[in-house]
């Protein structure tokens, strides 16, 4: 007998997701192991601690294989969910994706974001990353003082906590 997905209860949708993620776990072989899948039944699971996993995991590989629309799905996913101290973070990798795309007002919108979190949450070293990731955009868009003057905040904030890489970007 067939049975409507959505005539399922919501609570044993999430149970059946989580099932298939655990045997996706346990039965996966080096080479077919699916991120996307795992990252989509945990997603639909109520496993915050797999769900933020696999999605990370999900975002950077769709990320490095240049599957965009994928990562800014993961990304913007993920963003929903991880706690405040890592959400920066998050969104400067999802501003990535969407500057990579030419969705500048969105890279620039949630790169401002990332960077109003990390002064909120006093990460100087995120301020710096948030500071280069605007900067790009400006940058992309023609506004070169814009970009000339947050590089600068940028360098300033790098050289304050003796980041290399920062000051290297």
């Amino acid at each position: 007998r067939e049975v409507a997905y959505e005539s399922i209860p919501f609570q044993l949708r999430e149970q059946l997701h989580e099932s298939a993620g655990r045997y996706l776990e346990r039965h996966r072989h080096a080479g077919d192991f699916n991120l996307d899948l795992l990252a989509h039944h945990y997603w639909h699971s109520a496993n915050l601690e797999k769900k933020t996993e696999y999605l990370r995991r999900a975002g950077q590989a769709a990320q490095s294989a240049y599957a965009n629309r994928a990562s800014i799905e993961y990304y913007e996913r993920l963003a929903e969910i991880v706690p405040e101290s890592e959400k920066a973070e998050t969104l400067l990798k999802l501003g990535e994706v969407l500057e990579l795309v030419g969705e500048w007002e969105r890279a620039e919108h949630t790169a401002d974001q990332a960077r109003q979190l990390a002064l909120d949450t006093g990460d100087p070293l995120a301020v710096g990353w948030c500071e280069a990731a605007l900067a790009e955009v400006a940058r992309k868009q023609g506004r070169y003082d814009e970009a000339s003057m947050r590089l600068e905040a940028a360098t300033q904030r790098f050289d304050a906590v003796g980041d290399r890489a920062g000051m290297g970007r």
